[in-house]
């Protein structure tokens, strides 16, 4: 079966029921569709049915239950850059700590934005991934 794809659908890693709240209030009146899920091993499942234009991944996330070894959202990060690479342009690294505290080889191809983040800030973010996502598609 073919994913649905849904160039509005964003799939948000999160555990915080706050954030996830402001999240949704913000990205819903953008236009986007958000789709939160709280562990790999569920945003794995869920990317199985349907496809996304961004993806928001928390990397303080609680051990993922994913893969082996996976550690805090960053099982999910790193079962992208294994089994789906391409989509790792579209994913927003989203932290409470700096860039260089995080210590994920991704290289340049995620983007990361620090909490607490201005809303605005997520707003170019996440245009940056869209428009990642389209001139891939041309």
């Amino acid at each position: 079966m073919e994913p649905m794809t849904d160039n509005n659908a964003i799939l948000i890693l999160e555990q915080d029921g706050e954030l996830q709240h402001l999240l949704e209030a913000i990205l819903r009146r953008e236009g986007y569709d958000p789709v939160f899920t709280t562990d790999g091993k569920a945003a794995k499942a869920v990317l199985r049915t349907r496809e996304f234009a961004a993806f928001i991944v928390d990397v303080s996330l609680e051990p993922s239950t994913l893969e082996e070894g996976g550690r805090r959202g960053i099982g999910f990060l790193h079962y992208l850059q294994r089994r789906r690479p391409a989509l790792l342009p579209r994913v927003i690294i989203l932290s409470g700590l700096a860039p260089a505290e995080v210590h994920i080889e991704l290289g340049q191809m995620a983007r990361f934005l620090r909490k607490p983040f201005d809303i605005d800030d997520l707003r170019e973010t996440i245009a940056g991934c869209l428009r990642t996502t389209r001139s891939a598609a041309s």
